[in-house]
């Protein structure tokens, strides 16, 4: 296995990173020396616990409750990271959501949420 890349000069955002998959990655760009920012939709709960296990101080790292479908939020999230850390270069968009219940009864408002998180929501932050 090769040696992690050092990512010192960059600040990473990772939507949906307060857990699973998304904090994993951000668990990865932290120890490859990215100042890292993980955004989660609204438990700010799993947000804080999630932030305990990234390395650095509040120099290095930072969360925040962001709904990724709510353009005023990404714009208004994008600001905040700029101020605390720095402008993003890396961006991982792993906001996702789905429906718990089986397609045949799965409501055309709860598809709409998943759409507007799954792919809105990557829209909006990758622009």
């Amino acid at each position: 296995m090769s040696p992690p890349t050092d990512l010192g000069a960059d600040v990473a955002l990772v939507t949906g990173g307060s857990r699973n998959i998304g904090l994993a990655i951000a668990r990865a760009l932290r120890a490859s020396g990215a100042r890292v920012c993980i955004w989660g939709a609204s438990d700010r709960e799993a947000l804080d616990s999630a932030l305990g296990t990234l390395d650095g101080g509040d120099e290095a790292r930072c969360g925040m409750l962001v709904r990724v479908e709510d353009e005023d939020a990404v714009l208004g999230g994008f600001d905040e990271i700029q101020a605390r850390l720095g402008p993003v270069s890396i961006l991982v968009n792993n906001a996702a959501i789905r429906p718990e219940e089986p397609l045949e009864t799965t409501t055309r408002a709860a598809w709409a949420s998943v759409l507007d998180v799954n792919l809105t929501g990557a829209f909006l932050t990758s622009r």
